[in-house]
């Protein structure tokens, strides 16, 4: 297990009654990783925090420094970020989502993308077409006994041309008044 899938998963099972409510995105503030860290360990205790990152008291200190300090190390959460960030930039996206969507399972969450629909046919009527190849494959995943990541993946690929189909409904219904 990874050590920031091990953080993540002692934040849960700790807090896991203090996260019933859900929280918008946007009321989440943005912090440095070395901060965050920090609020990390002292949530957990260091005890923990060591032994899921399977570090010393030296290297749990570095973790969360100030970049700026002479002593600072990358710590796992800024290298998983890179790791990321690396995989987006080589063209293998659908592996840093992979990645993504495996810290957020002691979440019972997912990503999901936060851009808009954009319609990839030209008529409604192409678009519901893609919405039903899209459901019928999911239909073939889950009669197959498909791993649940395969059948997650393409329920997302679902979802998404059904949001195209509705994007273009709602354009057509816009700029015409009726379909």
């Amino acid at each position: 297990m990874s050590p920031l899938l091990a953080i993540v998963r002692s934040l849960v099972l700790r807090g896991r009654e203090k996260m019933k409510q859900d929280i918008p995105s946007q009321d989440i503030p943005y912090r440095e990783t070395w901060i965050l860290l920090r609020e990390i360990k002292a949530a957990i205790s260091r005890q923990v925090f060591r032994d899921c990152l399977v570090v010393g008291a030296s290297q749990e200190n570095r973790y969360c420094l100030n970049p700026g300090h002479n002593d600072y190390r990358r710590n796992p959460v800024d290298r998983i970020r890179n790791l990321v960030d690396a995989l987006v930039q080589k063209g293998a996206a659908h592996l840093a989502i992979e990645v993504v969507n495996l810290i957020a399972a002691p979440l019972d969450s997912r990503l999901v993308r936060n851009n808009k629909a954009i319609p990839d046919k030209k008529t409604i009527f192409e678009e519901c077409i893609d919405d039903y190849c899209a459901k019928t494959a999911l239909d073939d995943l889950i009669r197959s006994n498909a791993s649940l990541e395969a059948v997650l993946q393409q329920a997302e690929k679902c979802k998404q041309e059904i949001e195209e189909t509705v994007a273009i409904y709602r354009n057509t219904k816009a700029n015409i008044g009726q379909w």
